[in-house]
């Protein structure tokens, strides 16, 4: 196992940007956001105990096993809590146990659950690995296309609406439906709607020679669209409502905290200082976003490129407060605050009634798929691209 510690430390206007008015009454207002201890990492180009391929999902058991899909391999990787190899779960195929690609992924209790997106079913296995249960899934609404977000304690699904590229170029609303299904998806009810009006970019681009409309899918880097999570345990999920400030003062965001039966357990509305957008770091952010999609050759030269990208992305006065969230096995929230092209993060965590109990630094290429009060389990890249799996503790 490879121990270190990770100093890091954030810039000044990056501390302060989510300074929560509920702060000072938790007496954390005037403290510095504390980097975070890496106690565990295993994986990388130089790994030598358990290989580790892009992960779209990762969960931990109450032993601290940890189960981290391998959608290249077409299985799951299970490795103690020191990291070592336990085994693995599942393989390619259409039979019971067997997939052909793994999208989602979580732990109920003792029963680990896997979504195959081409074989629209749900494999129920128990944490030895044993395939006890297969369940084929039927969207709830037949004329939107849905996808599964996860699934709760009780045995429901939530799902959420996705407008195909079609109904983006017809230009239909971006409000797309959260539901809440049961495992076959036949019967449902209607939890919310959320806006996805920037989550997707569609602009001229150059295809078989002709000019068309063909929608790329780029997540913008200053998307205000409301963030949903589903905790990995099951035990509920939450919508973090996020709209971009307009002016330095009165910005507010608003975080709702559902049940897994779906009714409302709270919402926080909350007051902050926003951060006024760096033109330097914007202007590096879409030069490299203009680098990529002509290295596709996306767009007949660039010029073309930089005038489309240009006028289909929003380039707004302050970033987002909040930029990515995780609803812990233990109730805890944990929060995301802005990007502002450095190397580390803060992120602010919410107790299980979502007062502020704490603010942390992270590395910023730390994506975190699961925590609890006091430490989070997540992925990085190495040097050479490989996902490296990764666990940082905070200690007061």
């Amino acid at each position: 196992m490879n121990r270190k510690v990770h100093r890091t430390t954030a810039s000044h206007a990056a501390r302060s940007v989510l300074m929560l008015s509920l702060m000072a009454h938790a007496g954390l207002a005037q403290e510095s956001p504390r980097p975070m201890t890496l106690t565990l990492q295993f994986g990388g180009a130089a790994e030598t105990r358990a290989d580790v391929t892009s992960v779209p999902a990762l969960a931990v058991d109450q032993a601290g096993q940890i189960f981290i899909a391998q959608p290249q391999e077409y299985l799951i990787r299970v490795v103690d809590q020191k990291g070592s190899p336990v085994r693995t779960i599942g393989r390619r195929g259409a039979g019971p146990g067997e997939f052909q690609a793994i999208s989602r992924m979580g732990l109920l209790g003792d029963t680990l659950w896997v979504f195959d997106v081409p074989q629209r079913r749900f494999t129920m296995f128990s944490l030895d690995g044993t395939s006890s249960e297969t369940i084929r899934f039927t969207p709830a609404l037949h004329r939107l296309s849905v996808r599964p977000i996860g699934v709760l304690a009780g045995w429901g699904v939530l799902e959420a609406g996705a407008l195909s590229s079609n109904d983006i170029l017809a230009g239909l609303p971006r409000e797309v439906p959260v539901l809440l299904t049961d495992r076959a998806g036949s019967a449902h009810t209607l939890i919310t709607t959320i806006s996805t009006d920037k989550h997707t970019i569609v602009f001229p681009m150059a295809a078989g020679g002709h000019r068309a409309l063909w929608p790329t899918r780029l997540t913008e880097a200053f998307s205000d669209d409301p963030i949903l999570r589903v905790a990995a345990s099951g035990r509920g999920f939450l919508i973090v409502t996020r709209p971009l400030a307009a002016e330095p003062i009165g910005a507010t965001f608003r975080i709702t905290k559902y049940t897994s039966e779906g009714a409302v357990a709270w919402t926080r509305t909350i007051p902050y200082e926003p951060l006024s957008a760096s033109r330097r770091h914007v202007d590096t952010l879409m030069a490299n976003l203009i680098d990529w999609q002509v290295g596709r050759n996306t767009f007949a030269n660039r010029p073309a490129a930089e005038a489309s990208i240009r006028r289909g992305i929003s380039l707004p006065r302050y970033y987002p407060a909040v930029t990515d969230a995780v609803l812990g096995r233990d109730g805890s929230v944990w929060l995301r605050g802005p990007l502002t092209g450095g190397p580390d993060v803060v992120w602010t965590v919410l107790d299980s009634e979502g007062m502020p109990v704490d603010r942390v630094v992270l590395p910023y290429a730390v994506t975190v798929f699961e925590a609890e009060r006091t430490a989070i389990w997540g992925t990085r890249l190495d040097a050479d691209d490989v996902p490296i799996v990764v666990r940082y503790d905070a200690h007061r």
